[in-house]
């Protein structure tokens, strides 16, 4: 009995990585920054953003960027 290959198994566009495939590149670059503080103190940080429906990031900078 003969086996039979099936779909694109034998295409060398099976699998693996395309061109123009995966998630696009968006407009914005974001970068990282640290904050330090106590246990206690972030907490409250990320209380205080998550009761304003924000992220802590999102909170922090609207805080202080946008005095919001």
């Amino acid at each position: 009995m003969e086996k039979k290959k099936s779909g694109n198994m034998g295409s060398e566009n099976w699998g693996g990585r395309r061109e123009g495939s995966g998630r696009k590149k968006g407009d914005k670059v974001y970068k990282t920054v640290s904050v330090a503080g106590t246990e206690e103190e972030l907490l409250q940080l990320k209380n205080i953003a998550k009761e304003n429906n924000k992220t802590l990031s999102r909170y922090v900078i609207d805080s202080l960027v946008y005095k919001k």
